[in-house]
């Protein structure tokens, strides 16, 4: 996919780096293909989720030593519901935590999923060129997620502004979702609430002290899900240094491998990073 065309060829990209400049953020509408934004969407939807071999994890931030990913799995569901319930505690007492489900970067250099194609393409010259054209300058792609949202997850504010990172995206991948739902990406700061959409990127700088954000609660009644991709870039030009927390063991997975079958690819003490 680093050799595709994604882009959606009629984006005003004069005004979108305008706007950008402006304010350090921009909201894009219908930022790909049609077709192409379908078969990213199919694939995420499809992604098997809560079975034996699962390709997602309960992501859970559970105390002050950090978070954890637990397989979405049959065997540890009573597990992670028990995390989840720490997580609503945390919450109650006014303590950073949160509560969803993502993928870990846990792939070989040659998978050719979908996922793993979109992430080449995040680093390959076609949007390269583009977040050069709208921000003014180079990047290195950090990593790439995927996050699914359903009822009860939330994501407790927070400003992403950890080690190198300089630049947010976010490409909502979500369809069917009325904003009564929750689950809106909500700027602290600026008091401004994004609902998901479906073929739409947010992008915004870390300035100095980040951008104070959240994922608001989705709603306990809710059917949909929230589908996204989400990642951070270095800034090739002012790589910034390494912060405090960049290195604490807040950032450490607790990591639960399937008991029958070892993994050797996945360590233990991964690094998770905190969005």
């Amino acid at each position: 996919m680093a050799t595709r065309q994604l882009l959606n060829p009629n984006l005003d990209r004069a005004k979108l780096a305008q706007d950008f400049r402006q304010t350090g953020m921009i909201v894009i509408d219908q930022i790909m293909k049609p077709e192409e934004a379908e078969k990213i969407h199919t694939f995420l939807k499809n992604m098997p989720d809560e079975v034996d071999k699962p390709w997602w994890n309960w992501a859970r931030w559970t105390q002050d030593s950090g978070a954890r990913l637990i397989y979405t799995k049959p065997a540890f569901k009573a597990d992670a519901d028990e995390a989840r319930k720490q997580a609503y505690i945390r919450r109650s007492q006014g303590k950073y935590s949160y509560s969803f489900k993502r993928t870990a970067e846990d792939h070989f250099d040659r998978c050719n999923c979908q996922l793993c194609l979109f992430r080449a393409w995040l680093s390959g010259p076609e949007f390269m060129t583009f977040i050069e054209e709208i921000t003014g300058f180079q990047y290195d792609l950090i990593n790439l997620f995927a996050n699914k949202y359903q009822a009860g997850d939330y994501l407790d504010r927070h400003t992403d502004k950890v080690g190198p990172r300089s630049l947010t995206y976010v490409f909502n991948m979500t369809k069917n979702w009325r904003e009564e739902y929750g689950g809106l990406l909500l700027m602290i700061e600026q008091g401004r609430y994004y609902a998901p959409g479906f073929n739409k990127l947010v992008l915004f700088d870390l300035p100095p002290g980040g951008r104070l954000h959240c994922v608001t609660e989705v709603a306990q009644n809710v059917t949909e899900v929230r589908l996204g991709l989400t990642g951070w870039y270095q800034n090739k030009q002012f790589p910034g240094k390494p912060e405090a927390s960049d290195t604490d063991e807040e950032n450490t997975i607790d990591y639960e491998p399937d008991e029958d079958e070892s993994d050797e690819s996945i360590s233990d003490t991964d690094e998770v990073e905190k969005y």
